[in-house]
């Protein structure tokens, strides 16, 4: 292989790392090589971006001069940097053979510079030193390898976990599929889950909510229950409802055996579908919502009666919006005419005023359990709508 040779044959300093820290040119030029010699090397595999893999490089090469110059390994050598260097390749897909080979012609090239720089060799010095490089270089490879092959471990398990997930949740485990799994994730063998689905708002991230959920199971956290990532959302079986602070929005199915988990997951992603549409946060299940779950599901309904009553009201403007507001509020109020009255601010017979004008609009009666409901369902309706159209 032919040597990268430089324009100018500046010596390199005798001091260990004053090659690298007080010699910028020398350094962007070993730099901009290693990192030509690096990409070569992983080719279309390599997906960092150009400044992560210059901060690497640069910490490849000045501590491969300094092993270099000093005969010995760098007195504090760059563990951590080479680990998170091996868990973010191992993250990215980067084959372990090429992250290897990648990392020995870093090093090799970075020699045949320095060669180069020196303007010749001297023998038995030369000698000493390429070993005490090649050994440094072993031993920091060793660090960047135990990091990888524990970050490749960790996704393994993570994939695993996520397939379980999914497949109990949406069905089609067999019985043996899910004893393994069951032994694989420390779940209890006896125990009874609620499913879990579960939505972050901006800025927090489906990965950021699933990490609170899973801390606030404490030291028991596999036999609480395991969650994982699902889209937009955040998916999983807990034992108890998570404590999680925040504006999150949690919504949980009824407790279930674990083979009988896909119906808890179908009622627990219904609530959350309403709990949004209403903008409500919190844990949240089907029986706390009420009736809004079928408000939501029975769109024919809803419209129907969103045009019978509510439309009415819309035709006569700010006057229109004052009676809907004052029912909605008189409705909150248990029907009270006093207590409503006072939470208005206005008289009592004002608010008999526009409840009667109310019903003389929508021909409603609101001494009408049915139609008090018919009234509720359709604000229910379009409060829930209102929202979707905004996004």
């Amino acid at each position: 292989m032919d040597r990268m040779r430089p324009s100018s044959s500046a010596e390199l300093p005798a001091d260990p790392g004053v090659a690298i820290d007080q010699t910028g040119a020398l350094r962007d030029e070993v730099i901009d090589t290693v990192v030509v010699a690096t990409c070569a090397e992983l080719a279309a595999h390599f997906h960092l971006p150009e400044q992560r893999l210059r901060g690497s490089c640069g910490t490849i090469v000045r501590a491969a001069v300094i092993a270099v110059l000093d005969q010995r390994p760098p007195r504090e050598p760059p563990v951590e940097e080479f680990a998170g260097l091996g868990r973010e390749y191992a993250r990215t897909g980067v084959p372990i053979e090429l992250t290897v080979s990648a990392f020995r012609a870093a090093v090799r090239r970075a020699w045949e510079l320095f060669e180069d720089r020196r303007g010749g060799s001297d023998g038995q010095a030369d000698f000493e030193r390429v070993a005490w490089l090649w050994g440094w270089a072993d031993a920091t490879m060793s660090r960047l390898f135990v990091a990888y092959r524990a970050a490749e471990a960790g996704l393994q398990v993570q994939t695993r976990r996520r397939a379980f997930i999914r497949r109990l949740l949406f069905g089609g485990l067999s019985s043996p599929e899910l004893e393994e799994a069951r032994a694989l994730f420390g779940l209890s063998p006896a125990g009874r889950y609620r499913a879990l689905r579960a939505r972050p708002r901006p800025p927090l991230a489906p990965a950021e909510l699933a990490r609170a959920i899973e801390t606030s199971f404490g030291r028991s956290e596999h036999e609480a229950g395991m969650v994982v990532g699902l889209d937009r959302d955040v998916a999983g079986i807990v034992s108890k409802p998570p404590d999680v602070a925040g504006d999150v929005t949690i919504a949980l199915g009824p407790p279930t055996e674990l083979a009988t988990m896909e119906r808890s997951f179908r009622l627990a992603s219904r609530a959350l579908d309403t709990a949004v549409a209403c903008d409500v946060s919190g844990v949240v299940t089907i029986e706390s919502l009420g009736l809004r779950p079928a408000v939501l599901a029975e769109s024919e309904i809803g419209d129907g009666l969103v045009q019978r009553y509510l439309e009415r009201l819309d035709a006569l403007g700010e006057f229109g919006a004052t009676l809907l507001s004052t029912v909605d509020e008189y409705m909150n109020e248990g029907m009270s005419i006093d207590r409503c009255a006072r939470i208005l601010f206005i008289h009592p017979n004002t608010l008999r005023h526009r409840l009667e004008r109310f019903e003389e609009v929508t021909r409603a009666d609101l001494r009408r359990p049915e139609d008090i409901v018919k009234v509720w369902w359709a604000m229910e309706r379009r409060r829930m709508m209102t929202p979707a159209v905004s996004q």
